[in-house]
């Protein structure tokens, strides 16, 4: 990963909830192994009550997020999904996320 892509990785993380008690260092070094992956329109990312493993941040593109296969809303550039899963005792995801365009 070059400078830039973890100089924005780290701009992403500071608008993120999730991330808002670590410190500066903490914040640093996730920002430094984030994984890039791409979405076509139409795939899907995760899957509702497949087991939840990741944690994902929208670089850009738009995301949808479906209950029972019925769209309850959008996501987009900036906001991320996933933690519940991650932070849940059963640890399965709630919902499933789409890309809605490119992602």
């Amino acid at each position: 990963m070059n400078k830039k892509e973890a100089q924005q990785n780290r701009s992403f993380i500071e608008g993120i909830q999730f991330f808002q008690n670590l410190t500066s260092e903490q914040k640093d070094k996730v920002s430094g192994v984030l994984i890039p992956q791409k979405f076509a329109k139409g795939q899907a990312i995760v899957n509702e009550k497949d087991p939840g493993s990741s944690f994902y941040i929208i670089k850009e593109g738009v995301c949808s997020v479906q209950k029972e296969g019925k769209e309850v809303k959008r996501l987009v550039k900036g906001e991320s999904f996933g933690e519940m899963a991650l932070l849940s005792n059963n640890g399965l995801r709630q919902m499933s996320i789409v890309a809605a365009e490119d992602t």
